[in-house]
């Protein structure tokens, strides 16, 4: 079995079955871990949780190796831990390692065979294995990428969609629309006015975190620059923190990625402690304010009203077949499984909205739209109106943001973050609507949120 972290068979747990054979699960390790799970929740997570989310941050920088050896060791000490076994697969996954990946969890299972965490896991490290690109797939989509976008430059827009459909069409469909629309169902039906005012006590009264959240090239990144210019706001960009931390609430409560049963499940306590580690990772300086980026968060506002009920949220909002088109000719299919094809791209974007309807329905007065369009159009204005909606003083950096020059790591950052607002990425979908029957048909008659 190779070895893709470029170690001696000696140096830490080896890969694959090496895994079997150095930590196999004691019994008696077995029947502690299930005995005392989920009655005493922090006295069994608390002595690794620090250092598994540590080994996540190495893993999303890309420092996969050092990332394994944390887990490994973080592994060797805790057997008994079913989301140790989870988050080592998901290493092993990113170095090519699959059998390496299927042993981790196939361990797992001996475990707690019926944990929907690992249960989960398992399907879709299966699907990312069957829909894996190859290298040389992979190359051929970059260099049609590349020359779509040089095609574009020069205003030939049916060559250039040639090539960025030749692209997408080299990368693997890893989205399942029926089950994201099943899961959006669920949750329409759960966070009802009802749910959360029989828990409307519960949460932290801060009003630190500001949330921004919309699909991806929504204007995010333009809304956060406007904001981190002020002298009480720090940028945080794209924090995972909270859907890792729902993940981990989920795993203590034994309901996994299942976020359906996890806020079922979950007290007062959990809801209480939730907020604390959100706050308590390291994030910030002197500042009264830090945002939070993390634009799938709108898939959580239930959460996120729970946990922070006087926090901002703010909603970015943008002409759909804008969002959906700049999806469609970025290389982002990685982290956005539903953009290599037109009519994917169209059912995520239709059910986003469906959603964002019933965030406004259910938190009434909690969500602020930020519309882009408006933005570029009259910026003065939407800026002041932005400051305002965030109990912020207007400060004329805020009004100049385009001239504070920050990195932010983004796929849109070049688009924005080093140029002023400007309106040339309107209407861009116009000059590819020929092609665009697919997302049009998708879609339906939905736009923006109405």
């Amino acid at each position: 079995m190779a070895n893709p972290a470029g170690r001696s068979a000696d140096s830490g747990l080896a890969i694959g079955e090496r895994y079997v054979i150095e930590a196999t699960v004691h019994p008696d390790h077995i029947s502690s871990a299930l005995d005392g799970r989920p009655a005493n929740r922090a006295r069994q997570v608390s002595p690794w949780r620090d250092d598994l989310q540590h080994a996540r941050q190495l893993q999303k920088s890309g420092d996969l190796k050092n990332a394994l050896h944390l887990c490994e060791r973080l592994l060797r000490r805790n057997p008994a831990v079913i989301e140790l076994w989870s988050a080592t697969a998901e290493v092993l996954l990113e170095l090519d390692d699959v059998d390496g990946s299927l042993d981790c969890l196939r361990q797992a299972l001996l475990i707690d065979a019926d944990d929907p965490a690992i249960r989960a896991a398992l399907k879709k490290i299966q699907l990312q294995s069957e829909s894996r690109q190859t290298p040389e797939a992979e190359e051929q989509a970059n260099q049609h990428f590349a020359k779509g976008k040089i095609a574009e430059d020069h205003e030939d827009y049916d060559t250039a969609f040639a090539h960025y459909r030749q692209a997408n069409d080299l990368v693997p469909v890893r989205f399942d629309g029926d089950a994201h629309q099943r899961w959006v169902d669920q949750t329409c039906e759960l966070w009802t006015p009802e749910f959360l005012n029989a828990r409307a006590s519960w949460g932290n009264e801060t009003t630190t975190p500001i949330f921004i959240v919309g699909m991806p090239h929504s204007g995010t990144t333009l809304v956060e620059q406007i904001l981190s210019a002020h002298s009480q706001v720090q940028a945080c960009g794209e924090r995972t923190t909270l859907g890792e931390q729902i993940t981990a609430l989920g795993n203590a409560v034994g309901c996994g990625t299942e976020t359906i049963s996890t806020a079922r499940r979950c007290t007062q306590a959990d809801v209480y402690e939730f907020a604390q580690n959100y706050l308590a990772v390291p994030h910030r300086t002197e500042q009264r304010h830090f945002t939070d980026r993390m634009g799938t968060n709108f898939l959580h506002l239930g959460w996120i009203s729970l946990c922070f009920p006087e926090a901002k949220i703010l909603y970015c909002q943008r002409d759909l077949r804008d969002v959906c088109l700049s999806c469609y000719f970025q290389h982002s299919a990685h982290q956005l499984p539903y953009a290599s094809r037109l009519d994917t791209l169209g059912a995520y974007a239709r059910e986003s909205v469906r959603l964002m309807n019933h965030w406004h329905s259910v938190l009434p007065g909690r969500i602020i739209n930020v519309t882009y369009e408006k933005l570029v159009e009259s910026p003065e204005q939407e800026i002041r109106r932005l400051l305002q909606a965030c109990n912020l003083s207007e400060e004329q950096s805020c009004f100049q943001s385009h001239l504070k020059q920050r990195s932010v790591p983004t796929a849109s950052a070049g688009q924005v973050v080093s140029l002023p607002i400007h309106k040339t990425s309107q209407r861009r979908w116009g000059h590819y609507q020929q092609h665009l029957q697919p997302l049009f048909k998708s879609l339906g008659e939905t736009t923006r949120l109405k």
